[in-house]
């Protein structure tokens, strides 16, 4: 019962607090600072915006994982990528602790927070790596194919043994 409360709070959470990100205003107010991706972004797709939890909705329905995903609370996203204030996050974790199938998409307030998440994404890889490579090498390699892209505001995550459709389905948002 208190996994189904929580899992209703996070998406009543998730669908009141979690929004496109960025706007076209926040877009043209970085443009003097923009990043390449940014760039791509801006051109490709005028403006296009991200909504994380549409992405976070067709990765965890088409992309096979191998065991079932748990969504997991702002604290907990918070203690493994140490987000910044005003970061918007979607974390799903493996149910199994055996297992490291990772989604998380992140919704930031600037280019230094969408930075600043890359590197903690990073860090959590690195961590996971080092973890499995002598006791779990099957995770490790799962975990060496981690997915990492970033556009605009938004980046994600996403480990899975499923990379080519997790590639796919990531790339009709992120370019």
């Amino acid at each position: 019962m208190k996994r189904k409360s929580l899992l209703i709070g996070a998406v009543l959470f998730t669908a009141l607090a979690f929004s496109a990100c960025g706007s076209t205003e926040d877009k043209s107010d970085s443009s003097s600072k923009s990043t390449p991706t940014e760039s791509a972004s801006e051109s490709t797709d005028d403006n296009k915006e991200i909504d994380i939890n549409e992405v976070a909705e067709a990765i965890t329905s088409e992309v096979k994982f191998d065991n079932e995903l748990a969504v997991q609370d702002e604290t907990v996203a918070n203690s493994y990528f140490q987000l910044a204030e005003g970061t918007e996050a979607i974390v799903y974790f493996s149910s199994d602790p055996q297992c490291y199938d990772t989604v998380a998409l992140f919704s930031c307030a600037s280019d230094d927070d969408v930075a600043a998440v890359l590197d903690n994404v990073q860090l959590y890889i690195d961590g996971v790596k080092e973890q499995t490579e002598k006791y779990l090498p099957e995770e490790a390699e799962k975990v060496e194919n981690a997915i990492v892209k970033s556009e605009g505001n938004c980046a994600v995550l996403c480990i899975t043994n499923d990379s080519d459709t997790a590639n796919e389905v990531i790339g009709r948002f992120f370019n």
